[in-house]
């Protein structure tokens, strides 16, 4: 499969039918650093690690795209997990992520008016989006693109969000931009480029609350929300989605 920035592609493939059936999974990264956890759990469980440097998501896609034709020509059956599983079926799981906090905030009398979510690969964001429509949610969904500058990550949510109406049959015609704000100006440099703002909140909250957020995603995310309100610029109940990454604490400091 690709994985984007520093993140791999995995690409799991079968053998023959004849043969022995074992399943395989290839990993392609654009990292140039063959260090590292992710790197130690890669190959502890022996996947095919293949490292092709710095370039383009396109050019990544393309790459694997000729890997699994070779793959097929082999008789052998790939499987693509796009980068960061950013597909509208894994959008799906924050559909699900959408109704289960609506669920949980009417059980317990709780009102949100903002929801904050990061805008990384697209594929979480979209799927927030695309939820938050098909319940009727009663907040608005603000993305803080750590990533993307805005424009880009706006095209990419809306091509998540159409393949989410193909694939669910729901919402077809529905018009989603009044549903959510992308926030740009917490991105900083752009993917795995901390602002000092973000490095600084992950030890404040750490300290304060015992909340570990991450430097990527959660971190800006989290920054962009307290920054908002701060400013006065958000009315009423935010809530804040952390969206894990505990782990890559351990890469992402290298001294105490």
């Amino acid at each position: 499969m690709p994985q984007g920035n520093a993140s791999p592609i995995c690409v799991p493939w079968l053998s023959p039918p004849a043969a022995r059936q074992t399943l395989t999974a290839s990993l392609f990264t654009t990292t140039t650093s063959r260090n590292g956890r992710n790197q130690l759990l890669n190959s502890l469980s022996g996947a095919d690690m293949r490292f092709i440097g710095d370039m383009p998501d396109r050019e990544r896609e393309k790459y694997v795209e000729q890997f699994c034709r070779e793959l097929e020509e082999q008789n052998r059956h790939p499987y693509v997990i796009r980068n960061g599983a950013s597909t509208a079926l894994g959008s799906l799981g924050y559909v699900q992520a959408v109704v289960e906090l609506c669920e949980q905030c009417a059980g317990r009398g709780i009102e949100i008016k903002h929801l904050f979510v990061p805008g990384g690969n697209g594929g979480l964001a979209a799927g927030v989006i695309f939820g938050t429509a098909l319940v009727e949610a009663p907040f608005h969904v603000h993305v803080v693109t750590v990533e993307h500058e805005k424009q880009e990550l706006q095209e990419i949510l809306c091509g998540f969000i159409r393949d989410l109406q193909e694939l669910t049959g729901s919402l077809s015609g529905a018009s989603f931009d009044d549903l959510y704000t992308i926030h740009e100006e917490y991105r900083g440099e752009g993917w795995g480029i901390p602002t000092p703002e973000s490095v600084d909140w992950i030890h404040d909250l750490a300290r304060t609350e015992g909340i570990f957020v991450e430097k990527v995603y959660t971190s800006k995310t989290l920054y962009g929300m307290l920054d908002l309100i701060q400013k006065g610029s958000i009315d009423g109940s935010a809530c804040y989605l952390h969206s894990g990454g505990f782990g890559a604490l351990f890469s992402q400091f290298e001294t105490l």
